[in-house]
């Protein structure tokens, strides 16, 4: 079982981080990756680590959408 969450960047409305929530054995690994707002849709620019200033903006997300999973009761694995 999966989930897509969509964390919005404060700084930047045209970007956006996409984090998937993949459940498997009772509990839930985490990847995300950035995307922006290019030519009329959304376009993968950045995975995790490509960049610093990315790599943060991931990794706060990441912590965001993995709390809120345990705030529901569930087992994370980030």
């Amino acid at each position: 079982m999966g989930q897509i969450f969509r964390v919005e960047i404060a700084d930047d409305p045209s970007a956006q981080i996409m984090v998937a929530a993949t459940k498997t054995a009772g509990r839930y690994s985490l990847m995300a990756f950035k995307q922006v707002f290019v030519g009329g849709e959304y376009q993968t620019v950045e995975r995790y680590g490509e960049s610093d200033d990315d790599a943060a903006l991931i990794a706060a997300a990441i912590a965001r959408i993995a709390d809120q999973l345990r705030a529901s009761g569930e087992t994370v694995v980030v």
